[in-house]
């Protein structure tokens, strides 16, 4: 049985950091050991046994409309709860959690459909906004700037190709993914003279490519509902394995749905920043 040792972090959406932190730094007293140009801010609250217990606060990515009547998944403030385990207990509930809630029944308003090509602008900015969200819990603030301008940049081929698809609810897009049947691995490694060569099904994987979710809409099941669809059009192609290059906050998914993998590999960008990601491919069942 997994045992809990504490409680690690509480992360909570700030629609005003500065009031936040008027509140929690200057009325409690409570240090920020954050990196001042890192967006979130990092407060410790205690230090047992050498690890930090935190209060993190987010900015919140919809601040002019922080508690919408009608968006029920953005009147809260939590972001989540993290819990201090040792490692085999973590180890234990990462696996439950996999086995469970990944799992759970995907919401029955969401729309699942391909994207069109007058909607590349708006689905350039659902990436930008969930990578802008979304890195920062995995990266310093030189490597978010860069994957928002790099990775979170729509590829008009996957669209124009029919095989990028979209989240829609409420006429609001709220996440993307595709794959592609075209060499080019993902967004951030440039234009190359072969990227828009066709892949042999028999002997190359296809691609997964562009994988987003805005921060408020996670753990919802998008990802798995926009995974199947990759699979099962490039099933539908030939294709016997699909490949990626995992960007870190997308490693859950992935391990979840099947893909293998779990060298990190330093990947640079074409300004020089370089980010950790993880090569992963699995059989296309």
């Amino acid at each position: 049985m997994s045992r809990v040792e504490g409680l690690a972090e509480i992360v909570l959406w700030v629609a005003d950091m500065e009031a936040a932190l008027q509140f929690y730094r200057d009325q409690f007293g409570l240090e920020i050991i954050s990196p001042p140009e890192l967006p979130n801010k990092f407060l410790m609250v205690a230090k047992p046994g050498g690890i930090p217990e935190m209060i993190v606060l987010i900015p919140h990515p919809h601040p002019d409309s922080y508690f919408p009547a009608h968006r029920e998944r953005e009147k809260r403030t939590l972001h989540h709860l993290a819990f201090r385990v040792d490692r085999r207990s973590y180890d234990e509930l990462e696996n439950r959690f996999i086995a469970t809630v990944m799992s759970a029944p995907i919401r029955e308003d969401l729309t699942l459909r391909v994207a069109r090509p007058d909607e590349a602008a708006a689905v350039d900015a659902l990436m930008k906004t969930a990578t802008r969200d979304i890195f920062p819990l995995f990266y310093d603030a030189e490597q978010t700037a860069s994957s928002v301008r790099f990775i979170a940049s729509v590829d008009r081929t996957l669209i124009e190709d029919g095989t990028y698809f979209v989240v829609e609810v409420s006429g609001e897009l709220v996440a993307c993914g595709g794959w592609s049947r075209r060499d080019k691995l993902y967004s951030g490694s440039g234009d190359a003279a072969g990227d828009s060569r066709l892949l042999d099904p028999a002997t190359e994987p296809a691609r997964v490519r562009a994988m987003f979710t805005r921060a408020e809409w996670t753990r919802q099941g998008l990802g798995t509902r926009i995974l199947e669809a990759c699979e099962s059009a490039a099933r539908a192609e030939g294709f016997k394995r699909l490949s990626l290059v995992a960007t870190l906050p997308g490693l859950m998914l992935y391990r979840r749905y099947g893909f293998e993998g779990e060298e990190r590999q330093v990947v640079t960008m074409p300004d020089g920043v370089t980010i950790d990601c993880v090569p992963m491919e699995k059989t296309v069942s």
